[in-house]
């Protein structure tokens, strides 16, 4: 701060004249005499080295100094009001502390997060993005969000929750247009495309192929990813097909960024949980609330919708390139 701040009894009786134009008026509104709020004026004015008022016996009028200085002295009395007004009526809510997977903050909970701000603006978050499965008994937070083999609530801390939000079952998922220009109408037409690969799960291509009874495709040909979050966003520039979990593509398969051709899903042993402490504090049990509706909402509402006969159906003979032909 360049200077100290000028006294602020001062302020507060230059207010109140500057108001009633008087300070008599000031005094009774102050519980003070007129001239105690003289002398404080006159204070003022010698810690400013400014006049602030014009004195006549018709009363008092602010010079050009005083009429440039009122607005801020006006503004700052108002903030500290409000700054009153705010420690008097609620209390501070405490931090809400949210440790969750990368690839997941990024693909669901990010897009919903600001509804729950909006419902409490109270609320303050937190969110650490930890890849790892956290140490209940080290790891400081109020709430995480993993994804782990469903045997695992067994093996927990009897003062820890696990609360399904989604399975991990993974399904072939590509853009329209390489829906269309491979004509991608049965599992086996996926001889005609490239398949994208997770780095962490390289036998989710085999095992998806032989549950739905295709033989001769290479399930280990084509490029690989580290993060599921990076396939989807190849599949989705039409690079290739990426057997993506379901969780992840609710969003682009709703607006239609990405479409999931086929009915056979490839089940997984792990799914997605919300972890936390049981009797949880108010403030993290409405965001546990809060996540387990949006999580119930997701999985009722975002059925991913089939690529459709008309989407998948070959483009007319000629064309092999360039826009489709329009739908009847």
């Amino acid at each position: 701060m360049p200077r100290s701040l000028p006294p602020l009894n001062a302020c507060r009786s230059f207010e109140a004249a500057a108001r009633h134009a008087s300070f008599a008026r000031a005094g009774e509104e102050l519980h003070v005499t007129a001239a105690a709020v003289s002398h404080q004026v006159k204070q003022l004015e010698g810690w400013l080295g400014h006049k602030l008022f014009h004195r006549s016996h018709n009363g008092l009028a602010l010079t050009e100094r005083g009429r440039a200085f009122l607005p801020a002295v006006r503004e700052g009395f108002a903030q500290i009001a409000k700054g009153v007004e705010a420690i008097s009526s609620t209390t501070i809510a405490p931090p809400l502390a949210i440790s969750v997977a990368p690839n997941f903050a990024l693909k669901w909970l990010i897009p919903r997060l600001g509804t729950f701000a909006q419902a409490h603006p109270a609320a303050r978050i937190e969110l650490v993005n930890r890849p790892q499965t956290p140490d209940f008994s080290r790891d400081r937070f109020d709430v995480a969000i993993r994804h782990l083999d469903s045997g695992v609530a067994g093996e927990a801390a009897p003062d820890v929750c696990f609360d399904l939000l989604f399975p991990g079952d993974t399904t072939p998922v590509a853009s329209p247009a390489l829906i269309r220009s491979a004509r991608l109408r049965r599992p086996a037409d996926l001889a005609r495309c490239t398949l994208l690969h997770v780095t962490q799960q390289p036998d989710d291509w085999a095992r998806w192929l032989a549950g739905a009874g295709v033989t001769g495709i290479d399930a280990t040909k084509g490029p690989h990813f580290d993060s599921y979050a990076l396939t989807v966003e190849a599949a989705a520039s039409g690079w290739g097909v990426a057997l993506a979990r379901e969780d992840f593509i609710f969003g682009d398969l709703e607006s239609g960024r990405l479409l999931a051709p086929f009915s056979h899903r490839l089940a997984s042993r792990r799914a997605w949980f919300l972890v936390s402490f049981r009797d949880p504090p108010a403030h993290v049990a409405a965001f546990r609330d809060w996540l387990l509706g949006q999580a119930r909402a997701s999985r009722a509402t975002a059925k991913p919708p089939r690529a459709s006969r008309a989407t998948a159906q070959p483009l007319p003979r000629g064309r092999r390139g360039g826009r489709p032909a329009a739908r009847r």
